[in-house]
């Protein structure tokens, strides 16, 4: 009997480089597996593989809990993925057990995805279901063929999802954004739209990663964040932002930006905001005026803020949207400033590749279909066509003889 060998080829991740090892089963279907380490791990893996094919080992599939298996999938997805997107992983494998209860591997069928699916999604959007299908398809692709013969998940079908029009900011919208907007406001909407940052490095931004002299920013992964795609980047801000920055600078406490203190009464947690109302009641009894009593109450919590850790980002998702509400203006959010950092290059001329970089991307396909739309100085360059002033006038259209 002839020996049955294992193919091993490297495969370069977003975080770290791995090992994929094909080989073809009893039923003749090509298998895959994917191996994070050294080359000599890989290579010790693919002989135990080789081993296990060769004696008939490998293809009798093991009982698992289905307890120990989120426990196994999650130790192994840890070493290769973002701290985010495991705890994504571990959000669903959560609710699946809290929903559906399953005892051991085996009982996830088909019947019982569909049933979580629709009862997870329901009054969902179509992008949330098929996010949820592919999460789930992702988890028990992992236990093909150790532990079930097929993916379970693989018959849920996606539902189609309706196209939606990218929303991007008018210059004269970016004035109204920043006319209403206190500085820490303004810094954010610059960064956004003139940086195409996302909220997550917004949020974490620190002094140290920026330079105010040569006026550029370095996005970078550290311990408060990873990059979506692993990858880091520099852009540069304009002098409106750097002369911005440095009046911060000057008054800030934090090595982040954007720490997390709340700049108005309102962006204060429960129990900060009595400890707020009580001191300003006292000041005013007191006799104090109304400013006196404003600055006594605000450096009586500003001992219980928390200066070391960066701004909350629910604070700073909602922070565009309250702002385009008072400035009466369309609905847009922090990401809406993102697409239009992107729209802007490319009506300006910029390389789809240099956008990419810019942006962040995994790859140019993703600026051009989700990030790049059509602006209205973009729709002018119909008007250079050598036609477009052509005459419908019957006595001036050129007509070919009857004869």
């Amino acid at each position: 009997m002839a020996w049955r060998k294992v193919w091993k080829q490297r495969k370069k991740g977003r975080r770290r480089t791995g090992w994929l090892l094909r080989w073809y089963d009893d039923a003749g279907k090509m298998r895959a597996k994917t191996v994070y380490g050294s080359a000599s791990e890989a290579d010790d893996e693919c002989r135990s593989l080789e081993q296990g094919l060769n004696q008939g080992s490998l293809g009798k599939r093991r009982d698992i809990s289905w307890l120990d298996f989120c426990e196994e999938f999650l130790k192994e997805l840890g070493s290769c993925r973002r701290p985010r997107t495991v705890d994504d992983y571990r959000k669903v494998l959560g609710n699946f057990t809290k929903c559906c209860c399953p005892q051991a591997l085996k009982d996830v069928t088909t019947a019982v995805l569909r049933d979580f699916v629709r009862q997870a999604t329901d009054g969902r959007s179509p992008a949330t279901r098929n996010k949820l299908i592919r999460t789930l398809r992702a988890i028990l692709a992992t236990a093909v063929p150790d532990y079930l013969p097929d993916n379970p998940a693989v018959p849920v079908k996606f539902v189609d999802e309706p196209d939606h029009d990218m929303r991007t900011v008018a210059p004269d919208e970016l004035d109204g954004l920043l006319a209403v907007a206190d500085d820490r406001g303004r810094a954010v909407i610059m960064f956004g739209v003139c940086c195409g940052m996302r909220r997550e490095e917004i949020a974490v931004l620190r002094w140290q990663d920026v330079n105010l002299d040569s006026r550029s920013v370095r996005i970078r992964n550290s311990e408060w964040h990873i990059t979506k795609s692993g990858r880091q980047r520099q852009v540069l801000i304009p002098p409106a932002l750097a002369s911005l920055l440095k009046t911060m600078k000057a008054n800030s406490k934090s090595i982040f930006i954007f720490p997390n203190v709340a700049v108005s009464y309102r962006e204060l947690p429960n129990n900060l905001r009595r400890n707020w109302s009580l001191c300003y009641k006292t000041a005013r009894k007191q006799g104090h005026s109304r400013e006196e009593a404003r600055k006594m109450a605000w450096q009586s919590v500003e001992q219980g803020q928390r200066w070391d850790c960066p701004v909350n980002l629910e604070r700073l998702t909602d922070l565009v949207p309250r702002l385009a509400k008072r400035a009466r203006l369309l609905p847009c959010t922090l990401h809406d400033l993102r697409r239009t950092f992107c729209t802007y290059l490319a009506a300006c001329g910029t390389d789809l590749l240099a956008a990419q970089k810019l942006a962040g991307h995994s790859s140019p396909m993703v600026t051009s279909k989700h990030y790049v739309t059509i602006v209205p100085e973009t729709l002018k360059a119909q008007e250079r066509l050598p036609y477009w002033n052509m005459s419908t006038d019957d006595d001036q259209v050129p007509r070919k003889d009857a004869s």
